[in-house]
């Protein structure tokens, strides 16, 4: 098999700052997309927060691994395959690299599909079931861990994966009963570096502020359109496995966001 291509990702944490001696380990994997329009859409993601990682987060190429489809336009030596056996490997691989120090991302954007109380991320083979992806990441134990699953039904993981795991940021494209193709992508990557993103004016740009760009802009593009919005991101990261929309009231409301709200990609 050839050799893993590793991307560090060197992002800062407020109230972190001085304990950044671990490093950032990611992830970022494409499912599969029979529109040949949707799979350029979600090939294109996956680049912009690849670019994202490298212009932005002062990435050194050593650490990070991009999974998707080895036909894709953008595939090239250093991408692996996008099957369940890779992908199940490479956060093996993870788990035996990532230190109690570090910091983890988990990158998913594709398509899904539920089955009862089932998740099923759609790869080229065999799909992977949600349990095993679930079983995979709490095998990685990094100081903090971030996963973002822009794909339907993603919500259905924010119990599994959250609960009791007070180190986590998960993000949802879509609620567990929505199971059409998502946009949040296409909102969230551009908004983690656009400056009208800091809300707060503190220079740096969040996660939080950026989940709530990306929320207010997915909302738009339904009213606009007077459409039932068929999407609806969540976040999770106050551990008790139940996800917010707006997550942005934690001061007001003191559920999920605060966590959110610390983590900075520079």
């Amino acid at each position: 098999m050839r050799l893993l291509m590793i991307i560090i990702v060197v992002m800062g944490m407020q109230g972190f700052s001085q304990a950044q001696s671990g490093q950032t380990w990611a992830v970022l994997a494409s499912g599969l997309n029979k529109d040949p329009d949707e799979n350029r859409s979600k090939t294109q993601a996956i680049l912009k927060f690849q670019r994202f990682l490298l212009e932005v987060g002062g990435v050194s190429p050593e650490r990070l691994i991009v999974c998707m489809d080895p036909n894709s336009f953008a595939a090239t030596d250093d991408t692996q395959p996008n099957d369940r056996a890779t992908l199940r490997q490479t956060l093996h691989h993870m788990a035996r690299s990532v230190t109690d120090q570090d910091r983890f991302i988990f990158y998913y954007v594709g398509q899904a599909n539920r089955i009862q109380k089932t998740l099923r991320f759609n790869l080229p083979g065999p799909d992977l079931n949600h349990a095993d992806l679930v079983q995979d990441l709490n095998a990685i134990h990094p100081e903090r861990m971030m996963v973002i699953l822009d794909c339907p039904c993603a919500g259905l993981l924010m119990d599994p994966l959250g609960l009791g795991q007070k180190n986590r940021v998960i993000i949802a494209g879509a609620g567990s009963d929505q199971p059409l193709s998502t946009r949040f992508s296409q909102y969230f990557i551009p908004a983690l570096s656009d400056p009208l993103s800091d809300s707060n004016q503190d220079t740096r740009i969040s996660v939080l502020e950026a989940f709530r760009v990306a929320v207010q802009n997915i909302d738009t593009f339904y009213e606009q359109r007077d459409l039932v919005a068929t999407e609806n991101p969540l976040l999770e990261d106050d551990a008790d496995g139940i996800p917010s929309q707006r997550p942005w009231t934690f001061v007001t409301q003191g559920k999920d966001g605060q966590y959110a709200d610390q983590w900075f990609f520079q």
